[in-house]
C-alpha cells in the first residue's frame, strides 16, 4: 500500500513539473498568396507526437515545450517548422504557407508517372492523417508523464479525434479517384473498343466507371471483358449525355 502510494506520489510530480515546463503555441494559418486561412492544414509536434489540424477559420492550438519541433503542412503547400527554442508560456504566432512550385519535369511526365508523383505528394504532405492512430495505452502514460497539457487535451478531444479519422477517410478516397482516373482512360477504352466520337467516349467513361478495388486487382483480360460488357450495356441502354451518370 505505501509502494502505492510513493508511486502515485511520484507520477503526480512529475506531471506536475511537466505541466509548469509546457507553454502554448497558437494563431491562425494562412496561404500567403491568397491570404485567406487555410482549414485541415496539419499541426505536428514531431518531438511529443502529437498532431491537430487548423480548423475553417485557420486556427490552431497545440502545446508546446522548449526544444519541441513542430511542422505545419498542407496539400500543394511547402513544409514549415517551428522549433521551440525557449520556455514559454504563451505564444501567438501566425503561420504563411507558400505554395509548392513544380518543375517543368514534373509536369511533363506519362499518366502513370503523374498519378505517383500525386500520391506521393499527398502521402508526404498528409502523412500524419495517412498513419494515424489512436494511441496505445502504453503511448497515452508517456503522453500523461512527459507532456501533461497534451494528455489532458487528448482527454477532451474526441470530437477533433473523429475529425481526423473523417479527413484520413476523405484523402484516402482521393488518392484512390486519381488512381481510377490515371488507368481508366480514354485511350485504354478506345483501344478495345474502338470508339472514334470523342463526346461518346467521355460518356461512356462517366458510365462504367468502375470500382477502386477492381481496378487495383484486375488483370489485362479482366479489363478487356469489363470494359466490352460494359460498352454492350451503354449500346443497349442508349445513353444520353445529359443521363450520363458515374455507374456503381
Amino acid at each position: 500500500m505505501n509502494y502505492m502510494r510513493v508511486l502515485i506520489a511520484v507520477f503526480l510530480t512529475v506531471i506536475a513539473f511537466n505541466v509548469n515546463a509546457q507553454g502554448i503555441l497558437s494563431g491562425k494559418i494562412y496561404d500567403r498568396e491568397k491570404a485567406k486561412p487555410m482549414e485541415f492544414a496539419q499541426v505536428y509536434n514531431k518531438t511529443s507526437d502529437y498532431q491537430l489540424t487548423s480548423d475553417n477559420a485557420g486556427n490552431y492550438k497545440i502545446y508546446v515545450k522548449e526544444g519541441d519541433t513542430i511542422l505545419f503542412s498542407a496539400l500543394g503547400y511547402e513544409t514549415q517548422k517551428l522549433i521551440i527554442d525557449k520556455s514559454l508560456t504563451f505564444i501567438n504566432k501566425n503561420i504563411y504557407m507558400q505554395t509548392r512550385t513544380l518543375s517543368l519535369p514534373e509536369v511533363l511526365v506519362s499518366g502513370k508517372k503523374s498519378y505517383k508523383a500525386d500520391s506521393v505528394e499527398v502521402r508526404e504532405d498528409y502523412a500524419r492523417a495517412f498513419n494515424y492512430k489512436d494511441k496505445t495505452t502504453g503511448n497515452l502514460i508517456g503522453t500523461a508523464i512527459f507532456h501533461p497539457l497534451s494528455f489532458i487535451e487528448y482527454l477532451y478531444s474526441g470530437k477533433k479525434r473523429h475529425g481526423l479519422r473523417s479527413f484520413q477517410s476523405r484523402i484516402i478516397n482521393y488518392e484512390h479517384e486519381k488512381f481510377i482516373d490515371n488507368y481508366y482512360t480514354p485511350l485504354l477504352v478506345k483501344k478495345i473498343v474502338k470508339i472514334e466520337d470523342e463526346a461518346e467516349v467521355e460518356q461512356f467513361i462517366k458510365y462504367s466507371r468502375p470500382e477502386y478495388d477492381f481496378i487495383k486487382s484486375a488483370n489485362q483480360y479482366d479489363i478487356y471483358v469489363y470494359i466490352n460488357n460494359q460498352y454492350k450495356k451503354f449500346k443497349a441502354e442508349g445513353i444520353k449525355a445529359d443521363s450520363v451518370q458515374v455507374n456503381k
